[in-house]
Formats: C-alpha cells, sequence, structure tokens
C-alpha cells in the first residue's frame, strides 16, 4: 500500500490508478473464458498480457476490447498469423496498433493512450536469429513499461 501511495505523491499515476491499486481485487471477468487484472501495472508496473495461444477467436476479440476499455490498452503474445490478421481487422481503423512479427506480439492502445517513459536503458543481445522471436518480445515489454 505504501508504494502505491509514494508513486501517487510522486506523481507517477493518478488518483483513480492509485484507488483501482488499492482495492487488490480488481478483476474483470470476459465471459466465461478470462480473468484480468485490470490493476496489475499500478502494483508491479507491468502491465498484464494477453496469452492468444489457444483462445477461440471471438474470446480473443471480448478481451481485447475490454482491456482497451478498461486500461486504455491491450498488451497480447503468442498470436498466430490468422489471430494476427484479425486483431488487424478488427482494432485498425479505431487504434494504434504496433506489431511485433518475430516475437508473434501486438500491443493495441486507444488513440490518446501514452506509455510514461522511465529514463531507464535495456540492452537486449541475441545469438543470432534463432532468438529473435524472444528478443522482440523483450523490446515490446521494455517499451510498453517505459
Amino acid at each position: 500500500m505504501r508504494e502505491i501511495l509514494e508513486r501517487l505523491a510522486h506523481g507517477e499515476i493518478t488518483v483513480e490508478d492509485a484507488e483501482k491499486a488499492l482495492r487488490m481485487d480488481i478483476v474483470e471477468k470476459v465471459g466465461g473464458v478470462a480473468r484480468l487484472d485490470l490493476s496489475r501495472s499500478v502494483r508491479h508496473g507491468v502491465p498484464e498480457i494477453v496469452l492468444a495461444e489457444g483462445k477461440a477467436d471471438d474470446d480473443l476479440v471480448s478481451i481485447c476490447k475490454s482491456m482497451l476499455t478498461q486500461s486504455g490498452r491491450v498488451i497480447v503474445s503468442r498470436l498466430s498469423n490468422i489471430q494476427l490478421s484479425l486483431l488487424k481487422r478488427t482494432f485498425s481503423e479505431k487504434h494504434r496498433l504496433e506489431e511485433f512479427v518475430h516475437g508473434r506480439c501486438m500491443v493495441i492502445k486507444q488513440p490518446d493512450f501514452s506509455v510514461k517513459q522511465t529514463g531507464g536503458r535495456v540492452g537486449i543481445l541475441t545469438a543470432g536469429t534463432a532468438d529473435l522471436a524472444v528478443a522482440e518480445e523483450a523490446v515490446m515489454i521494455a517499451k510498453e513499461v517505459g
């Protein structure tokens, strides 16, 4: 609780974010298939990441819509090519999309959503092209945590 209050005092989070984080049980149920931890980003600095692998198309779209409505963005990992195409068709008109082809992941954001930059730096090294997928996923996460 102290960390949340300190982050609020330093202007790192909004009053609304602090309120959500202090209600540690903020979990949104989407249909009968998902429970989204909407305050994870405030509590841990890392947002909820949706694992697309194994999800039905309708469920994936519903989960993404819910995350976009509640938090302004959704990070999706382990996308198949079919799922990637589906998300592009569904969200590209009204949202900003950033695709990470090798990493099989995507970030979808509301037009006004922005990530607060921390000023930190991250170096990502690979031993070759076999590591490209993991490296690209790491780049995505580093960007999304600022």
